[in-house]
């Protein structure tokens, strides 16, 4: 008797914690062979000029801070240390999905601007593009220049580069039992250009806009979703 008791009151007490806790059998159970879901970018545009023979080697920039509201109810922040896990895993996903090219990082790129005094480039390309939205049109001759300058120094085909905006706070929502919770949220929207360099063209552009509930899971999947895209998208004229 003392032992059906028992049994019985794990069972009710296992079951009011699923219950309070918002969970289901689904997410506490996985199967194995489940892919993993990568989420396509907002949006995303291609030249007709996109040819992945002609690049063997990119070098990615940090993200610059980008502006605007990204989220209703959510505080819009700087935080390089995000922009910089987001621009990380770029990287590593680029060298896993594009295993032609030669990945260079925002490290390399920074340290060759260093060492050969280029920062009044960078600091006119990170201009040019929060004005221009990565329309080659806005680009100045001396961000051009610039551009030129850096491929040449670095020995690359092409760069990627782009903005970012990151936004927290707390929201309200009904988990799958209907009961209202409180959750922490962290949306983010990182715009992305491959510019190539020899023909000083943007060949591919993409925005990826993405929310969860941990900065790194959002960094990790906005990687994902632009490097699984990359030369993918609307045909235009860009």
């Amino acid at each position: 008797m003392t032992n059906i008791f028992g049994k019985s009151t794990a069972v009710i007490t296992a079951t009011l914690c699923i219950v309070l806790a918002g969970c289901n059998l689904d997410s506490l159970v996985k199967s194995d062979n489940r892919s993993e879901k990568i989420l396509p970018p907002t949006s995303a545009d291609v030249s007709p000029n996109m040819d992945f023979n002609k690049i063997s080697s990119v070098a990615v920039f940090p993200l610059f801070p980008g502006s605007g509201v990204i989220g209703p109810g959510l505080q819009n922040y700087e935080d390089p240390k995000y922009a910089e896990s987001v621009v990380q895993a770029l990287s590593a996903e680029l060298n896993a999905k594009q295993s032609q090219w030669k990945i260079r990082s925002p490290r390399d790129v920074l340290d060759t601007i260093n060492k050969k005094s280029l920062g009044r480039g960078y600091k006119n390309l990170q201009a040019d593009y929060n004005t221009s939205s990565g329309q080659l049109a806005s680009f100045t001759a001396e961000t051009q220049r610039f551009l030129k300058s850096l491929a040449s120094e670095m020995k690359v085909d092409a760069f990627i580069f782009g903005n970012y905006q990151v936004a927290s706070g707390t929201v309200t929502a009904k988990n799958a039992w209907g009961l209202v919770t409180k959750q922490n949220l962290t949306r983010s929207k990182v715009n992305v250009a491959l510019y190539y360099a020899k023909s000083k063209s943007i060949w591919w552009r993409a925005t990826s806009d993405i929310q969860g509930t941990g900065s790194d899971a959002v960094a990790s999947n906005i990687a994902k979703s632009l490097a699984s895209h990359v030369g993918k998208g609307t045909l235009r004229q860009l």
